[in-house]
Protein backbone atom coordinates (compact mmCIF):
# COMPACT_ATOMS: atom_id res chain seq x y z
CA UNK A 1 0.00 0.00 0.00
CA UNK A 2 1.32 3.40 -1.29
CA UNK A 3 1.34 6.04 1.67
CA UNK A 4 -0.68 9.00 0.45
CA UNK A 5 1.38 12.12 0.74
CA UNK A 6 -0.54 15.94 1.13
CA UNK A 7 -0.63 17.95 -1.75
CA UNK A 8 2.54 19.77 -3.14
CA UNK A 9 1.22 22.77 -1.91
CA UNK A 10 0.99 21.90 1.80
CA UNK A 11 4.74 21.58 1.63
CA UNK A 12 4.85 25.08 -0.05
CA UNK A 13 6.09 28.27 2.17
CA UNK A 14 3.61 30.31 3.74
CA UNK A 15 5.17 32.96 4.18
CA UNK A 16 4.97 34.66 1.40
CA UNK A 17 1.56 35.62 0.88
CA UNK A 18 -2.05 35.56 3.00
CA UNK A 19 -3.39 31.79 3.73
CA UNK A 20 -6.51 30.09 4.94
CA UNK A 21 -6.94 27.43 7.89
CA UNK A 22 -10.66 26.36 7.36
CA UNK A 23 -12.69 29.93 8.02
CA UNK A 24 -9.71 31.47 9.73
CA UNK A 25 -7.37 34.18 7.69
CA UNK A 26 -3.36 34.08 8.88
CA UNK A 27 -1.86 37.13 6.97
CA UNK A 28 1.96 36.59 7.87
CA UNK A 29 3.22 39.68 6.18
CA UNK A 30 1.20 42.01 9.21
CA UNK A 31 1.33 38.76 11.35
CA UNK A 32 -2.13 39.19 12.22
CA UNK A 33 -5.10 36.32 11.90
CA UNK A 34 -8.82 36.94 10.79
CA UNK A 35 -11.34 35.46 12.67
CA UNK A 36 -14.84 36.33 11.36
CA UNK A 37 -13.74 39.71 11.03
CA UNK A 38 -12.04 39.85 14.50
CA UNK A 39 -7.97 40.94 14.05
CA UNK A 40 -5.71 39.37 16.51
CA UNK A 41 -1.97 40.25 16.40
CA UNK A 42 0.71 37.51 16.58
CA UNK A 43 3.89 37.37 18.51
CA UNK A 44 7.31 36.70 16.03
CA UNK A 45 7.94 33.29 17.08
CA UNK A 46 4.25 32.01 17.43
CA UNK A 47 3.78 32.97 13.43
CA UNK A 48 7.20 31.11 12.54
CA UNK A 49 5.69 27.74 14.72
CA UNK A 50 2.15 28.12 12.76
CA UNK A 51 4.37 28.70 9.65
CA UNK A 52 6.48 25.67 10.44
CA UNK A 53 3.28 23.69 11.06
CA UNK A 54 1.38 24.75 7.99
CA UNK A 55 4.77 24.07 5.36
CA UNK A 56 4.33 20.23 6.35
CA UNK A 57 0.27 19.98 6.94
CA UNK A 58 -1.23 17.45 7.94
CA UNK A 59 2.11 16.21 8.64
CA UNK A 60 3.27 15.47 12.25
CA UNK A 61 6.51 18.01 12.94
CA UNK A 62 8.55 17.31 15.73
CA UNK A 63 9.56 19.32 18.12
CA UNK A 64 13.09 19.41 18.18
CA UNK A 65 12.50 20.37 14.49
CA UNK A 66 10.17 22.71 15.65
CA UNK A 67 12.65 24.22 17.84
CA UNK A 68 15.63 24.27 15.84
CA UNK A 69 13.60 25.66 12.66
CA UNK A 70 11.94 28.57 14.91
CA UNK A 71 14.73 29.40 17.33
CA UNK A 72 17.97 27.78 15.23
CA UNK A 73 21.41 27.99 17.22
CA UNK A 74 19.83 29.70 20.30
CA UNK A 75 19.11 27.39 23.59
CA UNK A 76 15.99 27.17 24.70
CA UNK A 77 13.73 24.54 26.39
CA UNK A 78 10.82 22.84 25.03
CA UNK A 79 8.39 25.14 27.33
CA UNK A 80 8.78 27.99 24.87
CA UNK A 81 7.36 26.04 22.17
CA UNK A 82 4.41 24.82 24.79
CA UNK A 83 3.78 28.67 25.36
CA UNK A 84 3.67 29.67 21.62
CA UNK A 85 1.45 26.79 20.78
CA UNK A 86 -0.46 27.90 23.64
CA UNK A 87 -0.67 31.21 22.12
CA UNK A 88 -1.92 30.42 18.81
CA UNK A 89 -4.79 28.35 20.48
CA UNK A 90 -5.93 31.37 22.19
CA UNK A 91 -6.03 33.32 18.63
CA UNK A 92 -6.92 30.58 16.53
CA UNK A 93 -10.08 30.29 18.77
CA UNK A 94 -9.40 28.13 21.89
CA UNK A 95 -8.48 24.10 22.02
CA UNK A 96 -12.37 23.55 20.76
CA UNK A 97 -11.38 24.18 17.46
CA UNK A 98 -8.64 21.72 17.37
CA UNK A 99 -6.96 23.32 14.39
CA UNK A 100 -3.52 22.12 16.43
CA UNK A 101 -3.21 19.07 17.61
CA UNK A 102 -0.71 17.35 20.08
CA UNK A 103 0.99 14.30 19.40
CA UNK A 104 2.07 13.42 23.01
CA UNK A 105 5.59 12.99 23.46
CA UNK A 106 6.24 14.04 19.57
CA UNK A 107 5.07 16.92 18.42
CA UNK A 108 2.44 18.80 16.49
CA UNK A 109 0.55 18.98 13.72
CA UNK A 110 -1.89 20.84 11.72
CA UNK A 111 -5.32 19.25 11.01
CA UNK A 112 -6.56 21.70 8.35
CA UNK A 113 -4.55 21.61 4.86
CA UNK A 114 -3.55 25.51 4.54
CA UNK A 115 -5.18 26.92 0.89
CA UNK A 116 -3.97 30.17 -0.50
CA UNK A 117 -6.23 33.42 -0.18
CA UNK A 118 -7.06 35.40 -2.86
CA UNK A 119 -8.47 38.70 -0.76
CA UNK A 120 -6.56 41.61 0.70
CA UNK A 121 -6.08 41.14 4.59
CA UNK A 122 -8.13 43.96 6.19
CA UNK A 123 -6.01 46.41 7.39
CA UNK A 124 -5.50 47.02 11.26
CA UNK A 125 -6.69 49.72 12.92
CA UNK A 126 -4.66 52.93 11.95
CA UNK A 127 -6.76 55.26 14.49
CA UNK A 128 -5.41 52.62 17.51
CA UNK A 129 -2.13 53.74 19.47
CA UNK A 130 1.05 52.49 17.83
CA UNK A 131 3.77 50.66 20.01
CA UNK A 132 5.83 53.96 19.61
CA UNK A 133 2.83 56.01 21.35
CA UNK A 134 2.27 53.23 23.93
CA UNK A 135 6.18 53.22 24.92
CA UNK A 136 6.05 56.99 25.48
CA UNK A 137 3.04 56.80 27.78
CA UNK A 138 4.53 54.38 29.36
CA UNK A 139 8.08 56.37 30.51
CA UNK A 140 5.35 59.30 31.14
CA UNK A 141 4.04 57.31 33.82
CA UNK A 142 7.06 55.77 34.83
CA UNK A 143 9.42 59.42 34.84
CA UNK A 144 12.06 57.06 33.81
CA UNK A 145 14.03 56.52 30.81
CA UNK A 146 15.24 53.16 32.36
CA UNK A 147 11.51 52.09 31.75
CA UNK A 148 12.00 52.98 27.91
CA UNK A 149 14.75 51.41 27.57
CA UNK A 150 13.74 47.87 29.48
CA UNK A 151 10.64 47.90 27.39
CA UNK A 152 11.91 48.52 24.03
CA UNK A 153 14.65 45.98 25.02
CA UNK A 154 11.94 42.81 25.26
CA UNK A 155 9.63 43.63 22.11
CA UNK A 156 10.22 41.63 19.19
CA UNK A 157 6.65 42.04 17.58
CA UNK A 158 6.02 42.98 14.22
CA UNK A 159 2.90 44.66 14.97
CA UNK A 160 0.93 47.56 16.72
CA UNK A 161 -0.10 46.29 20.32
CA UNK A 162 -3.87 45.07 21.32
CA UNK A 163 -5.40 46.39 23.76
CA UNK A 164 -4.79 43.79 26.40
CA UNK A 165 -0.85 44.69 25.87
CA UNK A 166 -1.38 48.37 25.73
CA UNK A 167 -2.82 47.81 29.47
CA UNK A 168 -0.42 45.43 30.36
CA UNK A 169 2.57 47.74 29.63
CA UNK A 170 0.45 50.64 31.53
CA UNK A 171 -0.20 48.66 34.36
CA UNK A 172 3.89 47.43 34.33
CA UNK A 173 4.87 51.12 34.22
CA UNK A 174 2.77 51.89 37.03
CA UNK A 175 4.11 49.07 39.23
CA UNK A 176 7.41 49.90 38.48
CA UNK A 177 6.76 53.84 39.24
CA UNK A 178 5.26 52.55 42.42
CA UNK A 179 7.97 50.53 43.69
CA UNK A 180 10.35 53.05 43.58
CA UNK A 181 7.97 55.37 45.20
CA UNK A 182 8.03 55.95 48.85
CA UNK A 183 4.84 55.30 49.56
CA UNK A 184 4.98 51.86 47.52
CA UNK A 185 3.16 48.78 49.93
CA UNK A 186 4.86 46.00 48.19
CA UNK A 187 2.11 43.88 48.32
CA UNK A 188 0.10 46.47 46.12
CA UNK A 189 3.20 46.40 43.52
CA UNK A 190 3.58 42.91 43.41
CA UNK A 191 0.03 42.43 42.71
CA UNK A 192 0.48 45.00 39.41
CA UNK A 193 3.60 43.16 38.31
CA UNK A 194 1.46 40.06 38.69
CA UNK A 195 -1.50 41.82 36.60
CA UNK A 196 0.48 42.93 33.90
CA UNK A 197 2.13 39.69 33.37
CA UNK A 198 -1.05 37.52 33.01
CA UNK A 199 -2.75 40.55 30.82
CA UNK A 200 0.57 39.83 28.47
CA UNK A 201 2.28 36.47 28.57
CA UNK A 202 4.88 37.66 26.38
CA UNK A 203 5.74 40.95 28.64
CA UNK A 204 9.16 39.93 29.81
CA UNK A 205 9.68 42.27 31.94
CA UNK A 206 6.61 41.27 33.51
CA UNK A 207 7.66 38.13 33.36
CA UNK A 208 11.06 38.81 35.07
CA UNK A 209 9.31 40.32 37.91
CA UNK A 210 7.00 37.33 38.06
CA UNK A 211 9.94 35.20 38.65
CA UNK A 212 11.25 36.98 41.11
CA UNK A 213 8.21 36.95 43.34
CA UNK A 214 7.55 33.43 42.88
CA UNK A 215 11.18 31.81 43.67
CA UNK A 216 10.84 33.45 47.20
CA UNK A 217 10.96 30.82 49.62
CA UNK A 218 7.69 31.62 50.97
CA UNK A 219 6.33 31.69 47.49
CA UNK A 220 7.94 28.25 46.95
CA UNK A 221 5.99 26.50 49.85
CA UNK A 222 3.09 27.04 47.86
CA UNK A 223 4.27 25.99 44.40
CA UNK A 224 5.74 29.19 43.79
CA UNK A 225 8.68 27.19 41.83
CA UNK A 226 6.21 25.95 39.19
CA UNK A 227 4.70 29.63 38.06
CA UNK A 228 7.91 30.74 38.12
CA UNK A 229 9.70 28.24 35.45
CA UNK A 230 6.64 29.20 33.50
CA UNK A 231 6.97 33.20 34.11
CA UNK A 232 11.12 32.65 33.24
CA UNK A 233 9.75 30.42 29.83
CA UNK A 234 7.50 33.36 28.91
CA UNK A 235 10.64 35.75 29.42
CA UNK A 236 12.94 33.63 27.13
CA UNK A 237 10.42 33.12 24.55
CA UNK A 238 9.69 37.34 24.48
CA UNK A 239 13.19 38.08 24.72
CA UNK A 240 15.38 35.05 24.30
CA UNK A 241 18.49 38.06 23.75
CA UNK A 242 17.52 39.73 26.97
CA UNK A 243 20.42 39.41 29.27
CA UNK A 244 18.20 39.08 32.52
CA UNK A 245 15.22 36.64 30.73
CA UNK A 246 18.36 34.49 30.47
CA UNK A 247 19.39 35.29 34.48
CA UNK A 248 15.74 35.05 35.55
CA UNK A 249 15.76 31.48 34.04
CA UNK A 250 18.95 30.46 34.79
CA UNK A 251 18.00 31.34 38.75
CA UNK A 252 14.80 29.45 38.66
CA UNK A 253 16.32 26.32 37.45
CA UNK A 254 18.89 26.83 39.76
CA UNK A 255 16.52 26.50 42.40
CA UNK A 256 14.93 23.61 40.80
CA UNK A 257 18.05 21.37 40.96
CA UNK A 258 18.31 21.36 37.01
CA UNK A 259 20.78 20.13 35.21
CA UNK A 260 23.67 22.57 35.36
CA UNK A 261 25.36 22.59 31.91
CA UNK A 262 22.24 23.99 30.58
CA UNK A 263 22.03 26.73 33.35
CA UNK A 264 25.65 27.61 32.42
CA UNK A 265 24.62 27.96 28.84
CA UNK A 266 21.50 30.71 30.06
CA UNK A 267 24.36 33.07 31.89
CA UNK A 268 26.73 32.79 29.37
CA UNK A 269 24.63 34.03 26.59
CA UNK A 270 23.52 36.18 29.24
CA UNK A 271 27.28 37.48 29.73
CA UNK A 272 27.62 37.41 25.67
CA UNK A 273 24.59 39.89 25.64
CA UNK A 274 25.96 42.01 28.28
CA UNK A 275 29.76 41.58 28.81
CA UNK A 276 29.52 44.63 31.31
CA UNK A 277 26.95 43.04 33.35
CA UNK A 278 28.69 42.07 36.84
CA UNK A 279 25.71 39.77 37.65
CA UNK A 280 26.19 38.17 34.94
CA UNK A 281 29.59 37.35 35.46
CA UNK A 282 28.73 36.67 39.35
CA UNK A 283 26.07 34.03 38.03
CA UNK A 284 28.35 32.25 35.95
CA UNK A 285 30.77 31.84 38.90
CA UNK A 286 28.51 30.50 41.23
CA UNK A 287 27.48 27.94 38.54
CA UNK A 288 31.28 27.31 37.55
CA UNK A 289 31.49 26.61 41.08
CA UNK A 290 28.65 24.18 41.45
CA UNK A 291 30.18 22.26 38.64
CA UNK A 292 33.62 21.82 40.12
CA UNK A 293 35.07 24.16 37.80
CA UNK A 294 36.84 26.38 40.34
CA UNK A 295 39.55 27.80 38.26
CA UNK A 296 36.64 29.11 35.56
CA UNK A 297 34.57 30.24 38.65
CA UNK A 298 37.37 32.69 39.97
CA UNK A 299 37.96 33.71 36.38
CA UNK A 300 34.09 34.85 36.12
CA UNK A 301 34.65 36.57 39.49
CA UNK A 302 37.58 38.54 38.59
CA UNK A 303 35.96 39.71 35.54
CA UNK A 304 33.07 41.10 37.84
CA UNK A 305 35.63 42.60 40.09
CA UNK A 306 36.66 44.42 36.75
CA UNK A 307 33.89 45.95 36.21
CA UNK A 308 32.91 47.37 39.18
CA UNK A 309 31.60 50.76 39.27
CA UNK A 310 32.95 54.02 41.11
CA UNK A 311 30.14 55.58 43.48
CA UNK A 312 27.12 55.02 44.88
CA UNK A 313 26.36 51.24 44.80
CA UNK A 314 30.16 50.46 44.30
CA UNK A 315 30.15 48.89 47.81
CA UNK A 316 27.68 46.73 47.87
CA UNK A 317 28.22 45.49 44.37
CA UNK A 318 31.86 45.11 46.54
CA UNK A 319 30.43 42.94 48.85
CA UNK A 320 29.09 40.73 46.43
CA UNK A 321 32.27 39.96 44.64
CA UNK A 322 33.70 39.39 48.25
CA UNK A 323 31.12 36.88 49.05
CA UNK A 324 31.47 34.79 45.63
CA UNK A 325 35.53 35.36 45.99
CA UNK A 326 34.57 33.93 49.82
CA UNK A 327 32.56 30.73 48.58
CA UNK A 328 35.20 29.38 46.33
CA UNK A 329 37.76 29.50 49.00
CA UNK A 330 39.75 32.39 46.93
CA UNK A 331 40.91 34.31 50.72
CA UNK A 332 43.49 36.00 49.05
CA UNK A 333 41.48 37.82 47.37
CA UNK A 334 38.91 38.47 49.93
CA UNK A 335 42.11 39.89 51.89
CA UNK A 336 42.61 42.26 49.23
CA UNK A 337 39.30 43.41 48.20
CA UNK A 338 38.71 44.18 51.41
CA UNK A 339 41.72 45.97 52.62
CA UNK A 340 41.92 49.75 52.93
CA UNK A 341 39.06 52.65 54.07
CA UNK A 342 36.29 50.69 52.69
CA UNK A 343 34.23 51.45 56.51
CA UNK A 344 33.94 54.54 56.18
CA UNK A 345 30.19 56.13 56.42
CA UNK A 346 29.11 52.35 55.62
CA UNK A 347 25.77 51.08 57.13
CA UNK A 348 26.92 49.23 60.41
CA UNK A 349 25.15 45.68 58.48
CA UNK A 350 27.25 46.77 55.45
CA UNK A 351 30.90 47.21 57.74
CA UNK A 352 30.05 43.91 60.27
CA UNK A 353 29.72 41.57 56.54
CA UNK A 354 32.89 43.13 55.41
CA UNK A 355 34.80 42.65 58.67
CA UNK A 356 33.40 39.14 59.18
CA UNK A 357 34.70 37.83 55.44
CA UNK A 358 38.02 39.26 56.54
CA UNK A 359 38.70 37.62 59.62
CA UNK A 360 37.18 34.34 58.33
CA UNK A 361 39.47 34.66 55.64
CA UNK A 362 43.13 35.50 57.77
CA UNK A 363 42.26 32.58 59.74
CA UNK A 364 42.23 30.28 56.86
CA UNK A 365 45.22 31.85 55.57
CA UNK A 366 46.74 31.10 59.04
CA UNK A 367 47.27 34.93 60.24
CA UNK A 368 45.65 33.71 63.42
CA UNK A 369 46.11 36.99 65.79
CA UNK A 370 44.67 39.54 62.94
CA UNK A 371 41.41 37.19 62.92
CA UNK A 372 41.18 37.54 66.85
CA UNK A 373 41.72 40.85 66.88
CA UNK A 374 39.37 41.86 63.80
CA UNK A 375 36.75 39.34 65.86
CA UNK A 376 37.28 41.03 68.77
CA UNK A 377 36.21 44.04 67.02
CA UNK A 378 33.39 42.70 65.73
CA UNK A 379 32.35 41.61 69.03
CA UNK A 380 33.04 45.16 70.93
CA UNK A 381 30.20 46.47 67.59
CA UNK A 382 27.43 43.99 69.01
CA UNK A 383 26.30 44.09 65.34
CA UNK A 384 27.03 40.71 63.56
CA UNK A 385 25.29 40.41 60.63
CA UNK A 386 26.98 36.93 58.85
CA UNK A 387 26.09 34.87 62.52
CA UNK A 388 26.99 31.58 60.60
CA UNK A 389 30.15 32.47 60.33
CA UNK A 390 30.96 34.71 62.90
CA UNK A 391 29.87 31.81 65.19
CA UNK A 392 32.14 29.51 63.44
CA UNK A 393 35.04 31.69 63.60
CA UNK A 394 34.63 31.98 67.63
CA UNK A 395 34.62 28.12 68.16
CA UNK A 396 37.56 27.45 66.23
CA UNK A 397 39.44 30.51 67.50
CA UNK A 398 38.91 29.41 71.01
CA UNK A 399 35.78 30.86 72.55
CA UNK A 400 32.86 27.91 72.32
CA UNK A 401 31.01 29.53 74.83
CA UNK A 402 30.57 33.18 72.82
CA UNK A 403 29.64 30.46 69.85
CA UNK A 404 26.84 28.40 72.04
CA UNK A 405 25.99 32.09 72.81
CA UNK A 406 25.00 33.03 69.50
CA UNK A 407 23.65 30.18 68.89
CA UNK A 408 20.60 30.38 71.72
CA UNK A 409 20.32 33.73 70.41
CA UNK A 410 19.38 32.67 67.25
CA UNK A 411 16.49 30.29 68.33
CA UNK A 412 14.64 27.32 66.53
CA UNK A 413 14.18 29.24 63.72
CA UNK A 414 14.60 28.23 60.04
CA UNK A 415 15.69 31.69 58.75
CA UNK A 416 19.12 31.30 60.53
CA UNK A 417 19.23 27.29 60.58
CA UNK A 418 21.93 27.58 57.91
CA UNK A 419 23.93 29.60 60.47
CA UNK A 420 23.24 27.08 62.99
CA UNK A 421 24.69 24.30 61.68
CA UNK A 422 28.07 26.46 60.91
CA UNK A 423 28.60 27.26 64.55
CA UNK A 424 27.98 23.27 65.16
CA UNK A 425 30.04 22.19 62.16
CA UNK A 426 33.03 25.04 64.11
CA UNK A 427 32.10 23.50 67.48
CA UNK A 428 32.43 20.23 66.22
CA UNK A 429 29.37 18.59 66.47
CA UNK A 430 28.46 17.64 62.92
CA UNK A 431 25.84 15.10 63.45
CA UNK A 432 23.74 17.94 64.72
CA UNK A 433 25.01 20.43 61.68
CA UNK A 434 23.83 17.30 59.19
CA UNK A 435 20.38 17.35 60.91
CA UNK A 436 20.08 20.53 60.33
CA UNK A 437 21.36 20.57 57.14
CA UNK A 438 18.86 17.67 55.84
CA UNK A 439 16.29 19.36 57.21
CA UNK A 440 16.84 23.00 54.95
CA UNK A 441 17.85 21.58 52.02
CA UNK A 442 14.33 19.18 52.03
CA UNK A 443 12.42 22.19 52.26
CA UNK A 444 15.40 24.64 49.88
CA UNK A 445 15.60 27.41 52.48
CA UNK A 446 16.42 30.26 51.79
CA UNK A 447 20.31 30.67 50.61
CA UNK A 448 20.37 26.69 49.98
CA UNK A 449 21.71 26.98 46.76
CA UNK A 450 25.53 28.24 48.46
CA UNK A 451 25.90 24.92 50.40
CA UNK A 452 28.01 22.95 48.10
CA UNK A 453 30.48 26.22 48.00
CA UNK A 454 30.37 27.21 51.32
CA UNK A 455 34.04 27.12 52.68
CA UNK A 456 32.46 26.02 56.19
CA UNK A 457 31.05 22.95 55.26
CA UNK A 458 34.06 21.66 53.51
CA UNK A 459 34.97 20.04 56.44
CA UNK A 460 32.17 17.89 55.86
CA UNK A 461 32.92 16.62 52.72
CA UNK A 462 33.91 13.48 53.40
CA UNK A 463 31.07 12.55 55.87
CA UNK A 464 29.44 9.99 53.68
CA UNK A 465 25.96 11.76 55.06
CA UNK A 466 26.80 15.10 53.44
CA UNK A 467 28.09 13.23 50.03
CA UNK A 468 24.74 12.24 49.84
CA UNK A 469 22.78 15.31 50.72
CA UNK A 470 25.15 16.78 47.98
CA UNK A 471 23.70 14.73 45.35
CA UNK A 472 20.05 14.44 46.05
CA UNK A 473 19.72 18.17 46.11
CA UNK A 474 22.51 19.08 43.36
CA UNK A 475 23.67 18.30 39.64
CA UNK A 476 26.64 17.29 41.49
CA UNK A 477 30.09 16.83 38.79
Amino acid sequence: MTKRLPPADCRRDWSRGPFLLGQTRVDPATATIDRSGQITSLHNKSLQVLLCLASRAPELVGRQEILERVWGDVFVTDAVLTTAVWELRRVLGGPDDRLIETVRGKGYRLTVVPRAASAPAPAPDAGGPTRRRMSRRSVAAAASLVALATLAMWVNRTHPPTPREQLAEQVFAEASELRRSQIDRPAVSDRLFRVAADLDPFHAPAQVKVVELEARPESRETGGLGRARVAAESAVLAAPDWERSRLARARVEVLAGSDLTTIAADIEHAVDQNPGSIESHLRLAHVRGLQGRRAEARRAAEQAYARLPTGDGAFRWRLRVIKTFHALSAFDRVVALSAGGWLDGRKPKHASRLLTYRAFALAELGRRQEALELVAKLSRRGDVHLPGEFGYLLATLGSEEGAMELVREMGPSPERGFDRAKIYVGLGREELALDLLEELLEGRARGFVWVPLDPVFESLDDEPRFSALLARHFQQP
